[in-house]
């Protein structure tokens, strides 16, 4: 479900840039993603964060990068 959603979002980013421009929001989601994934992942060691919140949080930060009119 989450590559039907990939493909669909690289579809719509290249009818509105109509370049290879259009892999730069996805790329730049993707690696924010891992990182907030590998903080949290970190943090569990120290203390305990259920996977809803990891979601959660990842789902914020890929908004927040690929988006600018999101951030707060």
């Amino acid at each position: 479900m989450t590559l039907f959603g990939g493909v669909g979002a690289l579809i719509v980013l290249l009818v509105v840039f109509g370049s290879a421009l259009a892999l730069m929001p996805l790329l730049i989601a993707a690696a924010s993603i891992l990182t907030t994934f590998l903080i949290v992942w970190g943090l569990t060691g120290v203390t305990d964060i259920s996977f809803i919140v990891q979601y959660l949080l990842a789902l914020r930060v890929a908004t927040a990068t690929t988006s600018p009119s999101s951030c707060p």
